[in-house]
């Protein structure tokens, strides 16, 4: 059988799987002994990397598709696959299975750069406190730069204050005393190191139903 010139299938990053005419995938670079004529190369997409981190398809050398056939001729000809590293989010709540919500949703992953929007929902009588991990701090909805693998926690606290188990007016009037310093400062809702108009507002919402 006639062999071709080294047709030889590379990937960016280098030692990714690929496959020739629907073969069992490789890792890259190959050069497989290939006759003249048209082939059927292709990768699949997306690969998993070191933990948290996975590789996505972006595009062939040739401009090629996904999976796409090839000429091999008299030339030698080298086709790489490129790829977008991806980082995985990693997204919890506390209390866990009461206190709220986080999205997007964890195991998510995003292109590396990219900036995602973390948004926080409570689930009654819990409202949104603050963020650990790779947010910090109080603003809702917030964002991070996926730049690695990145976790998140968005930490929740209970608005019945007063152990009542639903917000309501007497809370109201416990977290204006703490605010206004006739009460213990013991309910920091926004976990600021302070009891005052933005922890009165988140008490008065969730009295609203809004949390």
């Amino acid at each position: 059988m006639l062999i071709a010139p080294a047709t030889t299938i590379a990937t960016d990053p280098s030692g990714l799987l690929f496959s020739v005419d629907g073969l069992a995938p490789e890792t890259a670079p190959q050069s497989p002994l290939l006759p003249p004529g048209t082939h059927l190369i292709g990768v699949p997409s997306p690969q998993a990397g070191p933990p948290g981190i996975q590789y996505a398809f972006n595009g062939w050398s040739d401009s090629g598709a996904e999976t796409h056939s090839i000429d091999v001729t008299g030339t030698a000809t080298t086709y790489t696959a490129s790829f977008k590293t991806q980082y995985q989010l990693t997204a919890s709540a506390l209390p866990s299975g009461s206190g709220g919500a986080v999205s997007p949703t964890t195991g998510s992953f995003f292109d590396s750069g990219s900036n995602v929007t973390l948004t926080a929902t409570g689930a009654a009588p819990y409202a949104f406190s603050y963020w650990s991990g790779a947010a910090s701090g109080n603003s809702n909805p917030t964002s991070i730069t996926m730049s690695a693998p990145q976790s998140v926690t968005a930490v929740f606290v209970n608005c019945a204050i007063t152990g009542d188990r639903i917000p309501s007016v007497a809370d109201a009037q416990l977290i204006i005393h703490e605010a206004l310093g006739t009460a213990p400062t013991s309910n920091d809702l926004n976990n600021d190191g302070i009891v005052n108009v933005a922890d009165v507002q988140k008490l008065i919402n969730a009295v609203m139903g809004v949390y």
